[in-house]
């Protein structure tokens, strides 16, 4: 923002700082469905959400508001990741995209989380094989798997 303004400055136009984010407004949506997932891990089946970006700026106030932690993801992109596991910020956050929809294709996992919380509650995950259990597990990981 200090560059964008020193420009400003240069062609004599005025910058407008952006508002403080709240949950009251639908950026996070936006910013979800451009640089955020939603992921079971087929190990532990911890449900994540979760979003990157080249710096924390962006990232840490989504700490403030909707919980969660901020890293360094040493992966390929070395970006910085907002990353939420804890069930209660889960079902909050979809209270929030309840409010704001999510555009993308992501939008049909979210609708999945109650589901999954559910099933996970019941052990379905780890069901004997062909039980009804098992079988509603199956059934859910396929629409996860094909959520697009």
């Amino acid at each position: 923002m200090t560059q964008l303004n020193k420009i400003c400055l240069k062609y004599n136009l005025i910058l407008f700082w952006p508002e403080k984010l709240t949950k009251d407004n639908g950026w996070l949506s936006g910013f979800f469905d451009s640089s955020g997932t939603i992921t079971i891990n087929k190990t532990n089946w911890q449900l994540s959400i979760s979003a990157s970006q080249k710096t924390s700026e962006l990232l840490n106030p989504l700490v403030e508001l909707f919980a969660g932690y901020v890293y360094i993801d040493n992966g390929s992109s070395k970006s910085f990741k907002w990353y939420v596991t804890k069930k209660e910020d889960i079902l909050n956050l979809i209270e929030y995209f309840k409010k704001h929809p999510s555009r993308s294709a992501k939008n049909n996992r979210l609708h999945l989380v109650p589901k999954y919380y559910e099933l996970k509650n019941m052990k379905a995950h780890n069901a004997i094989s062909k039980t009804f259990l098992a079988k509603s597990w199956d059934i859910f990981i396929n629409k996860w798997m094909n959520y697009e």
